[in-house]
C-alpha cells in the first residue's frame, strides 16, 4: 500500500510513534488494513485508528467516494480489550460493503461497547479532542487522495435515538451545550 508510509507520518506527526498494531483479526486472518495504537494529546488517553482502509475509496450518499480512516479514544485506565476487534469489525463493514461512515451517522446501538458500559452505539464526528490539522490529510497515494479520519464517539441509546429523530446538527448542539466526557463508556446519556 503506497499510502501507508504518508498515513503513518500524519498519524506520528500529530500523536507520536505507533505504539503497536494487529494485521489479523482475533482467529488470525489477514485483514486488509491494520488497527493501530497511539498516545493521545488528552492526557491518560489513547487512540486506535484504522491504518490502510483508506486505500479502498468508499461510497458515502452525501459526498459520493472517498477516502476514509476511522478513529475510537478510551482513558487508559478503561482498558478496554475489546475496542479494537470492535474498531477492526466495523472498519471491515465499510470495506466489504464499500461504503464509507458519513459525518453524523450512528451505528448501532449493538449492546454495551465495552464490560459495565452505559453506552452501545457510535456517532461518527470530526476528531474534535484531537488537532484540528489531523481531521484530513491530502495528497496520500498515486492518486493524490485526500482522507478524512472519522472518531467513532460513543454514544447511548437514547442519544442514537435522539440523533435519528432530531439530525446531527440538533445532536452536536447537545454535546457543545453538555460538555459530556465522550472518553467515557459508562457515562450518562445527555438526553
Amino acid at each position: 500500500m503506497e499510502e501507508t508510509p504518508a498515513l503513518m507520518k500524519h498519524i506520528e506527526d500529530h500523536l507520536g510513534p505507533i505504539l503497536a498494531g494487529w494485521t489479523t483479526d482475533p482467529d488470525g486472518n489477514k485483514q486488509p488494513f491494520q488497527i493501530v495504537i497511539c498516545n493521545s494529546p488528552v492526557a491518560g488517553a489513547k487512540v486506535l485508528l484504522t491504518l490502510g482502509l483508506s486505500s479502498k475509496p468508499l461510497w458515502t450518499e452525501a459526498q459520493g467516494l472517498r477516502r476514509q480512516e476511522m478513529l475510537m479514544m478510551f482513558r487508559e485506565t478503561d482498558k478496554p480489550r475489546s475496542l479494537p476487534v470492535v474498531l477492526q469489525e466495523l472498519a471491515l463493514q465499510a470495506w466489504s460493503r464499500d461504503q464509507a461512515f458519513a459525518l453524523g451517522d450512528v451505528i448501532g446501538p449493538r449492546g454495551p461497547i465495552v464490560e459495565g458500559g452505559t453506552v452501545s452505539a457510535f456517532f461518527v464526528a470530526p476528531p474534535a479532542y484531537l488537532p484540528e490539522s489531523f481531521a484530513f490529510v491530502r495528497g496520500i497515494g498515486p492518486v493524490r487522495a485526500t482522507v478524512l479520519f472519522g472518531w467513532l464517539v460513543p454514544i447511548a441509546e437514547t442519544e442514537a435515538a435522539f440523533v435519528r429523530a432530531n439530525g446531527a446538527e440538533a445532536f452536536e448542539d447537545e454535546l457543545m451545550s453538555s460538555s459530556p466526557d465522550l472518553l467515557d463508556f459508562r457515562r450518562a446519556s445527555i438526553v
